[in-house]
Parts: structure tokens; sequence; C-alpha cells
């Protein structure tokens, strides 16, 4: 290298610690959501569940536009990939995250063969997201439509004054105070948010308008937030049949033109440790680890403790289900007499 050279050494960065409950939280989270490719001629079945919100980071049981928008990409470029079935369980959410996810779905259905496939609620933004062109189903007694906006806040101004608690705002103008949450909308502020809400469900009227030919006049005796089973959206023509999703792959398949094919579904999630693996064999009557045994269990309810809540705790906790169940629990359940 033409002279003398120097050696530095970098120093290790310090070793970060982690709690025992950051420990098991990282075990039991299931990981990040992971892209898969598929190995053989496959119709994938895209799972859109939860509340729709904006995000780049997945959450359990909502559907985050970022991370959801991808996974709808690396579909659309898996050549095994011959057809999709875009399974639709979601109440609603964000217009912003239903929009960006409509426009992926839109750009997969142009690609792919696609048949929107709604399960026990496809409503609002579930909605919004299933106007992509494409022949959609429902079940019977799915809860489908509410074609409708709108926007609330929570004013805590009335109870910050009765706890004592005083909060200082800074803000360039009004309209930037709109969202403070110590005081509540004057005639000024719903005036705007009026006219955005109205803008976002004129938008709306278009996108159910062109997705299902029905005149924007017509839809607004089955829009203004009304919600439709299954079986009256048929009716009405905001879906095109009644069937489940065995029907809409045996529908995409035909259109694809495979009669072998594998079923794999999207988005992939790493499921998180089996518990089971460390506190022995749920079915043997003793939890190792915690040191709880049956007749322990059955001890503690002779002397008053009740254990209902614990052995469904265990009980779950020990199932090899993915994701854990977050509990929300009241003291009232523990009674020692």
């Amino acid at each position: 290298i033409g002279g003398d050279a120097a050696w530095v050494e970098a120093g290790s960065k310090p070793k970060k610690e982690m709690t025992f409950f950051e420990l098991m939280g990282k075990v039991m989270s299931g990981g990040p959501e992971k892209g898969a490719k598929a190995a053989d001629t496959s119709i994938a079945v895209m799972h859109l569940s939860g509340a729709i919100t904006d995000g780049k980071k997945p959450a359990p049981g909502s559907i985050v536009s970022g991370p959801t928008v991808k996974s709808i990409q690396e579909i659309a470029k898996d050549d095994k990939i011959k057809a999709v079935v875009v399974r639709v369980n979601s109440p609603g959410g964000s217009a912003t995250a239903s929009e960006a996810i409509r426009q992926a779905l839109a750009d997969l259905a142009a690609k792919k063969p696609t048949v929107v496939s709604m399960g026990d609620v496809a409503a609002s933004g579930g909605y919004w997201v299933s106007c992509i062109g494409v022949p959609v189903y429902a079940e019977r007694g799915t809860l489908t439509g509410s074609i409708g906006v709108f926007s609330m806040k929570l004013s805590f101004g009335s109870l910050m004054k009765r706890v004592g608690l005083h909060v200082e705002n800074i803000a360039l103008d009004e309209a930037a105070m709109a969202f403070a949450p110590d005081r509540g909308w004057n005639e000024d502020d719903q005036a705007k948010l009026q006219k955005t809400i109205d803008d976002v469900y004129g938008r709306f009227l278009k996108l159910v308008s062109e997705s299902r030919k029905i005149p924007v006049e017509k839809l607004h005796d089955l829009a203004g937030g009304r919600v439709w089973s299954g079986t009256q959206a048929k009716s009405a023509g905001l879906v095109d049949e009644i069937g489940g999703v065995d029907d809409c792959l045996a529908v995409v398949a035909k259109k694809a033109g495979v009669e072998k094919y594998t079923v794999v579904h999207r988005p992939v999630v790493a499921p998180g440790i089996d518990l089971s693996a460390l506190f022995g064999d749920p079915d043997s009557g003793e939890l190792r680890a915690l040191g709880i045994s049956a007749d322990a269990l059955d001890l503690l309810g002779r002397r008053g403790v009740v254990t209902t809540v614990l052995d469904l705790l265990l009980e779950d906790g020990l199932s090899a289900t993915g994701r854990p169940t977050v509990w929300a629990l009241g003291p009232a359940d523990l009674d020692i007499r």
C-alpha cells in the first residue's frame, strides 16, 4: 500500500443488558413478518385481518399499510403464484392506509387473476380495499358496506381541570390546536374537518361506483354508513356472489388455467417459541419449570384460591398457536379466605 500501515482494532460495544421480561417479550413476540417464495405452482390467500392503520412496522391484530403493501408486491413478483384470493376480515380504519393497500391490490389484480373473499366483516375501509374491479364473494352473514367516513377525538379538558393538571399549548395558529387533548372542537374546527370528511366520502363513493358499476346517485341509499349482510349486499349489487374461500380458489384457479396447485398464505408470520418446550408437557399435569403440579393447584383451590383464570392462562400459554394472547385481568379473581 506504499508505506507503513497502522492497525487499529475497534473496541467492542458494551453488551446491552436485558431484563427477564424483555427477553420473554422477544421470545414470545413471533418476530417480524417475513416474505417467502412459493416452491411450487401456487394460489395465494392474502389475509387482511384487523383494523387498518398507517405505519411502517407490522403490529399483531392490525393491517398496517407499509408491510401490507410490501407483502402484496412480493406476491405480484412471485412467478410461482399464479392467482390470488384476497381474504378481507376488517371493520376498517385509516382512509389513507386503505387507499395505499387498495392501489397495491389493484396493481396485483392487473397482473394475476384475483378475487376478493369477505369474511365475518368487510366494512368501511374493509370495503374500500375491496374496490379493485374484481369479483367479490361474501358469506351470507358477512357484515359489509358501511360506506362512510367519520372523524373523532377524545377531549380530556374537564378531567384535567378536575385533577389540577394544566396544559400549555404552543401552536402557529388555531388550526394546529384542533386536536389538542384539553379542548373540544369549535365551530371553525368542525367546518374544516367536515370539508375534509366530505372530500374523502366523495372519493369513497366514486371508488365504489367505478368498481361496482353503480351510479353515485343510487349509491347514496346504500352508503351513508349503512351496514348490510352478505345476502343483502348481493341483492344490492355491492358483492357479486355468496361463497367462501374454497369457492374463490376454484374461480381463480380456473381463470389462471391451473389444475394442480398448492395454497399458500400471506403474509407469512414467524411463530414465537412453543412455551411447552420451556414449561414441560401440558398433558402431563405438571409444569416443571414453574414448579406447579396438578396436586398443588387442587390444594390451592381447597384453600380458597380461585384458579379459574390461572388455569386459563396456563392452558393458553402452553398452546402452540403462534402469537401470544393478551389478557386484561382484574384482581377480583384472586380471592384468598
